[in-house]
């Protein structure tokens, strides 16, 4: 199943996640994506004559999202698919050893 990242699409899918991991609805092991999410940021974005035009999600620079991104359409399918979805320490070594160095 295919996602087509966008501005809003992307908004959404970060605020279902914050409301997924405040309440619990999704866990995930310390390391990797605990580590993203830490420093992951967003900004509120204006147009022209200070317009409010949404909020802009993203790693700052010289970090990655990678990890924060999947576990973001991991729970998309799981409100989807109405299946928990569960990381363990095994996938998330492998999903580690992908992802790029810092």
């Amino acid at each position: 199943e295919g996602y087509k990242f966008t501005k809003s699409s992307k908004q959404q899918l970060m605020e279902g996640l914050a409301v997924s991991i405040q309440s619990n609805g999704i866990t995930f092991p310390a390391g990797t994506i605990a580590d993203e999410l830490e420093v992951f940021e967003y900004e509120m974005a204006g147009g022209d004559e200070g317009r409010y035009t949404g909020i802009r999600y993203s790693a700052p620079t010289g970090f990655h999202d990678d990890c924060v991104m999947a576990l973001a359409l991991a729970d998309i399918h799981r409100k989807r698919g109405n299946r928990p979805i569960k990381f363990t320490p095994e996938i998330v070594r492998q999903l580690g050893a992908m992802a790029p160095r810092r």
